[in-house]
């Protein structure tokens, strides 16, 4: 499980970036809310992840791909809900939107991992 690790990581960065220069173009430029402009952000990222983990990370499992974008993108769900909290609650301390954003899509790295490992990308359907 741990050797997927680094290409999983890579695949996360690359949600990470789009996430993070989605969430703050369209937060300064379209003047949206940070958690929307957030939830926008992660659906094109997570989208983009998902197929980056299918060829990629977890090219060797095999089932139904509907079914695991399905999964991915309700775990995607899951993971904004967990994010924006964190999101909300750095910007009521007072700290910058940039710094608070790194802290959130950095957050739950690992457990995303975890969950999508044994769960999403599973050799078989749990």
């Amino acid at each position: 499980m741990l050797k997927r690790f680094p290409r999983f990581a890579g695949g996360s960065a690359i949600g990470a970036v789009i996430d993070y220069i989605v969430t703050l173009c369209s937060s300064h430029y379209l003047n949206l809310y940070p958690s929307v402009a957030l939830a926008i952000a992660m659906v094109i990222s997570g989208s983009t992840v998902f197929f980056f983990h299918v060829r990629i990370t977890y090219g060797d499992t095999t089932g139904n791909l509907f079914r695991r974008y399905v999964l991915f993108m309700i775990w995607t769900c899951l993971i904004f809900f967990l994010r924006a909290i964190v999101l909300q609650g750095g910007l009521y301390t007072g700290l910058p939107l940039a710094v608070v954003l790194l802290i959130a899509l950095a957050f739950v790295s690992i457990l995303n991992f975890i969950i999508s490992t044994v769960i999403i990308f599973a050799k078989k359907p749990s």
